[in-house]
């Protein structure tokens, strides 16, 4: 698969989850406001607690994903990459893997992708490795047999 492709197919992976925090904290939004005092004070506020903090846990989702976008946006699709670093797709013996943003497994097209960063366990494993070059993860051997 082109790497073009695959980041396109990212971004609208993203964007779509963007889309559905962004109408989850509207949601929640009129909830908390559309919300009335009843006379059973202490449950009405605990309730109206409770959804600020699903608020709140929903804005810093909202934000992790506008960050992970960002993040697809500054790759450069052009560039060669000899070897494992941000941007750069890898080819294992049994899978494919794009160091960039943590999206985790993804399938696009009926093609299965791990997109991690280079912070992850295996992303660190793999810092500054290229074709040809082994690493063992979980007590696995993988060879890495291309970097794009």
């Amino acid at each position: 698969m082109e790497k073009s492709i695959l980041i396109q197919e990212l971004k609208t992976i993203v964007e779509q989850r963007i889309l559905t925090a962004k109408e989850d904290l509207q949601s929640l939004i009129q909830s908390r406001d559309g919300d009335t005092k009843s006379s059973a004070g202490d449950k009405y506020e605990t309730s109206r607690e409770m959804v600020q903090r699903e608020i709140e846990r929903m804005h810093l989702q909202w934000k992790q994903l506008q960050h992970q976008y960002n993040q697809l946006e500054q790759l450069e699709l052009s560039r060669v990459y000899v070897e494992c670093q941000p941007g750069a797709l890898v080819q294992l013996d049994d899978q494919w893997i794009l160091l960039g943003p943590a999206l985790g497994k993804v399938t696009i097209q009926g093609f299965l992708l791990l997109s991690i960063s280079m912070a992850s366990p295996i992303g660190q494993l793999l810092k500054r490795k290229g074709a040809g070059d082994e690493i063992v993860f979980q007590k696995k051997k993988k060879r890495i047999n291309q970097v794009l």
